[in-house]
């Protein structure tokens, strides 16, 4: 809907974008977080740490030896793709497992708990990765040149 598109949106939006991302970002993370109970977190700790980086990873690196062999991107811009793909988005499962806090679905395990913790974790270490493999892109190529990840 931008100026690549039907030019619908204003440009002076579209010039602080980034703000507004990261704004949305803080605000759904802030939800995710106040929504945990110090207790809580002690007893599912371990359990979250696995829930996040262990399907993360994996998902990421799979995802970097199929694009690599199939899309034939280099193993860089293969992981750089997995790491998109592999991010849990908190704007879809932080208001829906608050949701289901409420309403007490999860009560005696603390499923809602562990897996707003995981998914809040597993969203930062996908960012993390995702810009260490960018940072560690060989050529870097501006999105007017090549909007597309497999240019070389």
């Amino acid at each position: 809907m931008g100026p690549d598109a039907m030019n619908l949106i204003d440009t002076s939006l579209l010039s602080i974008s980034d703000e507004v991302r990261l704004l949305a970002l803080i605000v759904i993370l802030m939800r995710a977080g106040l929504g945990l109970n110090r207790r809580i977190i002690k007893k599912i700790g371990p359990l979250a740490l696995r829930l996040s980086f262990l399907p993360s990873l994996f998902e990421g690196f799979s995802i970097m030896v199929m694009a690599h062999f199939f899309l034939n991107l280099s193993l860089v811009q293969g992981e750089m793709l997995g790491f998109i793909i592999a991010a849990v988005s908190p704007a879809v499962v932080v208001p829906e497992m608050l949701r289901l806090k409420e309403k007490d679905f999860g009560k005696r395990n603390e499923i809602p708990s562990t897996i707003l913790a995981a998914a809040s974790i597993d969203y930062v270490v996908a960012i993390t990765l995702f810009t260490v493999f960018w940072e560690l892109k060989e050529d870097r190529m501006s999105v007017s040149e090549c909007p597309f990840l497999w240019c070389r």
